[in-house]
């Protein structure tokens, strides 16, 4: 199985990207896994919302969206990794969110993880929770992180405190549910549950 871990900071060498880094690392590590990648948003040359991403005979939208569909269809789970910027979700992670349909992502796993550089980060969780999914059919799994004090925890090394390591922990366990829910759910013959006729939720 495959993880596609997507950072969804802007910045270049975030503390999103880290955690993302972090996760893909231990993803393979604890073997629940056979490889895992990263997409940082912040390289990210995908044009913001716009018509022409549904014209065929708009080229370059039809080669820099059919990569990255390659790249997310290949994924058996996803974890979406949200910075809370101002209690909200960057712009480029919804943005890629509007992009693909049930067909590439539809009825897989995805766990959240959120990053706050303070006490904060639950606002992403219920973004994402309540906007992310509806036409994409992606299945975001009960368990979530929300990884506080980022600056302080998930660095290179051994953990630096109880913190540190309680967060490294949870992840651990986090990462264990989204492979038992990705071994579960690729056994789903996912063409009964993808519809032209019901493309969208409702």
């Amino acid at each position: 199985m495959q993880l596609l871990v997507i950072s969804g900071s802007h910045q270049r060498n975030s503390q999103s990207s880290k955690v993302a880094r972090h996760l893909a690392q231990r993803s393979v590590e604890l073997q629940l896994f056979a490889s895992s990648e990263v997409l940082d948003l912040s390289a990210s040359t995908i044009p913001f919302w716009d018509e022409g991403a549904f014209d065929p005979k708009h080229e370059q939208w039809k080669t820099q969206l059919s990569e990255l569909n390659d790249q997310l269809r290949a994924a058996a789970a996803y974890i979406l990794v949200s910075p809370e910027w101002h209690g909200t979700v960057p712009s480029r992670l919804k943005n890629l969110m509007l992009f693909f349909s049930s067909a590439t992502v539809g009825h897989k796993p995805a766990l959240i993880a959120a990053v706050s550089g303070s006490r904060g980060g639950a606002y992403p969780v219920v973004e994402l929770r309540a906007t992310a999914y509806k036409n994409s059919r992606l299945c975001f799994i009960p368990e979530h992180l929300i990884v506080r004090n980022v600056g302080e925890v998930m660095n290179d090394g051994e953990p630096q405190g109880e913190e540190d390591g309680y967060i490294r922990d949870r992840g651990d366990f986090a990462l264990r549910g989204l492979a038992e829910y990705a071994r579960a759910m690729a056994t789903m013959d996912r063409s009964i549950l993808i519809s032209k006729e019901y493309a969208n939720g409702m």
